[in-house]
């Protein structure tokens, strides 16, 4: 049986976009992200220590840091319209070296239901047939 082929659907998030800055631009560069983590899990946890108004104050900024270093966005960059983030070209959607590069593909002319039985069917077989 033929069928026509189904395009997979994408599911990395936009290009310069990190999926847990809720859709905002990726304006931190990578040290900067760390860079900030590491200050504002400090200054947050120095904050919380002191029990006080000016240490709620500084947990607070603390949780502002870490919330840039998570997102990788910043607000005053985005004002500013400065980023340290490396340039990604528009068929970026993985960071260089982070991932692997399919050169070739194959094309199954069969269902996806036919191909998922005959996988599933696979593992019903003793280990000296399945390679």
């Amino acid at each position: 049986m033929m069928t026509a082929a189904r395009p997979m659907r994408k599911k990395a998030s936009v290009t310069g976009v990190d999926a847990t800055s809720g859709g905002a631009p990726v304006n931190v560069g990578d040290a900067e992200r760390i860079a900030s983590l590491v200050g504002g899990g400090f200054l947050g946890l120095l904050g919380l220590s002191r029990g006080s108004l000016a240490g709620l104050a500084l947990a607070a900024l603390g949780g502002g840091l870490i919330y840039r270093g998570l997102s990788g966005h910043c607000a005053c960059y985005s004002a500013m319209g400065t980023s340290t983030a490396p340039p990604r070209g528009p068929a970026t959607s993985v960071p260089a070296h982070q991932g692997i590069r399919v050169e070739k593909g194959i094309f199954i002319h069969r269902s996806p239901e036919e191909v998922y039985s005959f996988w599933r069917n696979l593992e019903n077989l003793p280990p000296s047939c399945a390679t």
